[in-house]
């Protein structure tokens, strides 16, 4: 039988609930007589590279890097809705992992490389639970035992990527469901711990519609450390964390003033619910109290600085509300003059600070250049004559210019040498941009005819947009660019 162009495997193996997508394709690929690594080939995501054992670790972490979902689904049966339950797709999803799920550093240090399992699971054809993999699960819920971590005929760990059968030592072949007389089975400790981790895993697991976000998760776990208080008390706090992350870092988090947003780890979420007696599913539900976010925010700059807005002509976001976004440099000294609490527009990138008096000045000069060059008919001036005008260096009227012409806002008469952008040099420039290439390397790129068209294209809004998404994320708090 054929379905979509992709051959169906002679024997279907049932999935079963709990168990992870790697000791389902053992299963299968035990089942149909071939080798769990040619399985995996079968159905790898990219044709010219083949699967080895080091990719075992990969399976059930994020597939969708590793296999082709689609001719997963086709060749063994098995549904996406399981594919998902199977791993930690779900997890990452819910923390807002979509289409980078395998880079994700949230579950750093979580994930085991040597098989724990329970024999009772492995005898009665169970396969190996997704739960066995994360560091502190250390019991098997479903026969109240604790989890094996060794062979215990040859008392040798067993690797994830040493393993041929699901039921037997890679290393001496013995079942390893084959309990010797007199095994002592080892005590549970702490139960409770047990089971809060393993129900809150298995709520990320297995939910397809919850959705956290660094800041709005910050706030929830303060709160919950404050005792759920309708008042901010450091102490209080201070006393309830579990260590990872100081208060200062949290509330980084909470505020949205985090120098370089990423989500907060899983094993320190799961501590704080587990101690302040909640699960994931209360945690996605709760509300914060205003008055717990207005003593969390009084004091700081994000309360403030919130009444200021972008003062650009031609900006989209000019005068409302929240068009500018607060950085992480607080107090800076430039050219002699005190400034604080830098700023950000969303929509025209245009940064700002505040002098001594509290008042908002502008810092990427584009403000300035773009009042002269509208009073102004600068095209015969020599360069001495433009800086006088301008009151700035060659290279800051240079940059303010390429701006300006990217948007067609100005008719370039200082960017010369009739340089134009295009498609194809703006493609290759985002691109570049996302596989991590420095601007300091574009910047002398063959392909540019000179330093102007380089400009040009880095000012572009589309380029601007790019490194301001990529360097902070849609609420970053870090205003220099360069």
């Amino acid at each position: 039988m054929k379905t979509k162009g992709f051959q169906t495997l002679p024997s279907r193996t049932f999935y079963n609930e709990g168990e992870s997508l790697f000791s389902y394709l053992l299963r299968t690929a035990y089942n149909n007589g071939i080798s769990v690594l040619l399985l995996l080939n079968m159905i790898r995501k990219n044709e010219k590279y083949l699967l080895h054992k080091g990719d075992i670790r990969r399976i059930d972490y994020y597939p969708e890097s590793v296999f082709n979902l689609e001719k997963l689904i086709e060749l063994t049966g098995i549904t996406l809705s399981d594919v998902y339950k199977s791993t930690f797709t779900n997890v990452l999803h819910a923390f807002g992992y979509c289409t980078n799920g395998e880079k994700a550093r949230m579950m750093k240090n979580m994930l085991r490389v040597t098989l724990h399992f329970c024999a009772q699971c492995l005898e009665e054809g169970l396969g190996y639970n997704l739960m066995w993999k994360v560091e502190g699960v250390d019991c098997c819920l479903k026969h109240n035992q604790r989890l094996i971590n060794q062979c215990l005929h040859c008392k040798q760990e067993i690797g994830y990527h040493h393993i041929v059968t699901i039921d037997r030592c890679p290393h001496c072949d013995q079942s390893l469901t084959d309990i010797r007389p007199g095994y002592q089975k080892k005590r549970i400790d702490n139960m409770a711990l047990q089971q809060s981790l393993q129900t809150n895993l298995n709520q990320l697991v297995q939910a397809t519609d919850l959705r956290f976000e660094a800041q709005g998760l910050a706030q929830k776990l303060l709160y919950l450390m404050n005792e759920a208080q309708p008042v901010y008390q450091a102490d209080t706090i201070k006393n309830a964390l579990q260590g990872g992350y100081s208060l200062a870092h949290l509330l980084q988090y909470a505020r949205d003033t985090i120098s370089a947003p990423k989500n907060i780890r899983l094993s320190f979420v799961l501590k704080v619910v587990h101690s302040q007696s909640v699960d994931i599913n209360t945690l996605s539900k709760m509300e914060v109290p205003t008055t717990f976010m207005d003593s969390l925010l009084e004091g700081t700059s994000i309360q403030w600085t919130r009444e200021f807005a972008c003062k650009a002509p031609w900006c989209k976001g000019r005068g409302k509300r929240n068009s500018l976004i607060s950085t992480s440099s607080k107090h800076v000294i430039k050219s002699g003059k005190k400034l604080s609490h830098y700023l950000v527009c969303r929509e025209c990138y245009c940064e700002y600070a505040f002098d001594e008096k509290r008042n908002l000045v502008e810092r990427t000069s584009y403000i300035s250049v773009f009042d002269i060059m509208s009073k102004y008919n600068i095209s015969s001036m020599t360069w001495p004559e433009k800086e006088k005008c301008f009151s700035m260096n060659k290279e800051r009227i240079r940059r303010a210019s390429a701006y300006f012409y990217a948007r067609q806002l100005s008719k370039g008469d200082i960017v010369q040498g009739n340089n134009k952008t295009d498609t194809f040099s703006l493609d290759k420039f985002i691109s570049a941009l996302r596989q991590g290439e420095a601007l300091s390397n574009i910047r002398f790129w063959t392909i540019w005819r000179n330093y102007n068209q380089y400009l040009l294209h880095r000012y572009h809004p589309i380029v601007m947009k790019e490194i301001f998404d990529r360097r902070y994320g849609e609420k970053a708090s870090v205003a220099c660019f360069e």
